[in-house]
């Protein structure tokens, strides 16, 4: 993994933890948009 997709990886998690915790997303809209990012 080169350091830019590291950045952007650490970007979204972060993203993700913020929207999670604020309810933003459903766990399910989660794990579908955590799938389409790694695959």
């Amino acid at each position: 993994m080169d350091f830019h997709a590291s950045c952007r990886f650490t970007q979204l998690a972060w993203v993700l933890k913020f929207s999670y915790r604020n309810k933003l997303l459903s766990f399910h809209q989660l794990t579908v948009l955590y799938d389409n990012v790694i695959a």
